[in-house]
């Protein structure tokens, strides 16, 4: 199922996608960014990545706004 779900994911191109579809996307990616914006200047994010640098393994990970790796 996994393959196939890929398969007919690889082949859609975005005017395949219904419009209302199409705009609901662009609403939650908008919405997205504007979250990630706002929290970048968050104490309790600023927390969390410090944390995270500390505390964090191996350093692979990226976090928005964090220059190092975590």
């Amino acid at each position: 199922p996994e393959r196939r779900l890929a398969r007919h994911a690889a082949r859609l191109a975005w005017s395949d996608v219904p419009a209302t579809t199409r705009d609901r996307f662009r609403m939650l990616v908008l919405d997205y960014v504007a979250c990630l914006l706002s929290g970048l200047r968050s104490p309790l994010c600023n927390s969390i990545a410090s944390r995270a640098l500390r505390t964090g393994g191996r350093a692979e990970a990226s976090i928005v706004g964090v220059e190092n790796r975590v």
